[in-house]
């Protein structure tokens, strides 16, 4: 532990430090080095370190504390401003010293660098909703089955029969987009849909519509008379 009048001139040094940097450096340069600085010689003080001995060891162990709460790029900068106060006050510090390097090598690497998003593909998905009603027409479930492309949609009448009297359905309604935004149904729509009308018709289950979904619009079988 330093004596209290060792540690009073630190302080001032400290103080002149910060002050010397103030002038040599942009106005949000210079906030963010104060408050860099200002973090750094708070840990110091806490542990009886005195912030501008120039010590590598005490400089890497800061920022192995300080890593686990900021990331590795605001580690450049406290170091930066470290660098920066003891450089004012005469004090020589490279920071390319290995064990400094070497502390933050091995933080990027355990914390990772923040990854650059990626947007993700807009796919040409065709999605098909099944709604299964009860004798009422009241909604039994609401199930999405899994998506197709653009010209093939997966969806097989003896599976539809399976699901809906498995739920006790008595009714069923068709719903998938058009990734095309254009609603108008194709001739394989209306072939998929008499067939698994066809199959529900075997076991006593109507097909009450079957509705297409475009970009802002939608195409009824059952108001364009298809069903």
């Amino acid at each position: 532990m330093l004596l209290s009048g060792r540690a009073a001139a630190i302080r001032d040094l400290a103080a002149r430090a910060a002050a010397f940097a103030s002038r040599a450096r942009a106005a949000n340069t210079v906030a963010t080095y104060r408050s860099a600085w200002g973090a750094f010689t708070a840990w110091c003080r806490d542990l009886g370190f005195p912030p501008l001995a120039g010590d590598p060891q005490v400089i890497g162990m800061y920022l192995a504390k300080a890593a686990e709460r900021l990331s590795v790029a605001t580690l450049e900068v406290h170091l930066g401003a470290i660098v920066v106060a003891h450089r004012t006050v005469g004090v020589p510090i490279d920071r390319q010293h290995y064990f400094i390097r070497s502390v933050l090598e091995g933080i990027a690497r355990t914390k990772g660098r923040r990854p650059t998003r990626v947007a993700a593909p807009i796919l040409p998905e065709i999605l098909v909703r099944l709604l299964f009603l009860d004798r009422k027409n009241a909604l039994i479930a609401d199930e999405v089955q899994q998506p197709g492309t653009v010209d093939h949609t997966p969806v097989y009448p003896r599976e539809v029969v399976k699901r809906a009297l498995e739920l006790g359905a008595v009714a069923v309604i068709l719903v998938h987009n058009h990734p095309s935004g254009d609603p108008t149904p194709s001739r394989a729509d209306i072939e998929m849909t008499k067939e698994i009308a066809r199959a529900l018709h075997t076991v006593g289950i109507v097909v009450h519509d079957h509705v297409i979904v475009g970009r802002g619009r939608h195409a009824s079988f059952k108001s364009m008379g298809l069903m």
